[in-house]
């Protein structure tokens, strides 16, 4: 997986991933429901 390999990169952009992961996901429920 990619996250597995930018795991050694800086907390800020692991958490932008986690971030935009979230929103992602969150759309996908309102479009979906």
């Amino acid at each position: 997986m990619w996250a597995m390999q930018e795991m050694h990169n800086c907390p800020e952009q692991l958490v932008m991933k986690i971030n935009a992961l979230y929103l992602t996901v969150f759309t996908a429920y309102k479009i979906d429901h």
